[in-house]
């Protein structure tokens, strides 16, 4: 980052990207293109290349993430599960086949996975009630529901339904002459 973000950790410094961004054109909502290419045009935001290496380390890494099969029951889970071991600039990220995964790699990675969702759900209730609390409407958010059983289970019926030969409007052909 540049020079006038000394001392700051780079999210501070693209949080005052952002910052500088909307007070200097007085918006209230933005778009992130317009940022980025605001930050950059002015010099805000200047990083050094990353290595062959690590772009090629990001990019499997967000294949391998997005990567799903179709297992025997016609489920899709993603293909290969990740886990973290250790910390600090040390940690390394594991990665193997879903159905070569020993069973404790398995138990980490969704134990790691459920982890990152309920920080985010934690953070959503901490973002709701603190907008509830103080926006400047004076608005009231309705709670949320955070118990995804129901979705769950609704989730596992089909999506796809035959025809009914009695709904005037599933294209029969009977209205369509």
């Amino acid at each position: 980052m540049s020079k006038k973000g000394k001392g700051k950790s780079l999210s501070q410094q693209l949080q005052q990207i952002v910052d500088d961004y909307m007070k200097e054109f007085q918006v209230d909502e933005i778009d992130l293109d317009s940022v980025a290419d605001w930050a950059v045009e002015t010099g805000r935001y200047q990083r050094k290349t990353i290595t062959i290496a690590k772009q090629c380390k990001r990019e499997l890494a967000r294949v391998m993430r997005s990567e799903h099969l179709a297992d025997p029951q016609g489920r899709e889970p993603r293909k290969w599960h990740s886990v973290r071991v250790g910390s600090g600039p040390e940690q390394l990220i594991l990665w193997a086949k879903f159905t070569k995964a020993k069973p404790n790699h398995m138990r980490i990675s969704l134990q790691q996975r459920r982890q990152g969702i309920f920080g985010r759900v934690k953070q959503h209730k901490v973002d709701l009630d603190s907008y509830n609390d103080n926006n400047s409407f004076k608005a009231k958010l309705p709670l949320f529901d955070y118990d995804f059983n129901k979705d769950l289970e609704e989730g596992q019926y089909p999506t796809d339904y035959p025809d009914d030969p009695n709904n005037p409007n599933n294209g029969n052909g009977k209205d369509d002459e």
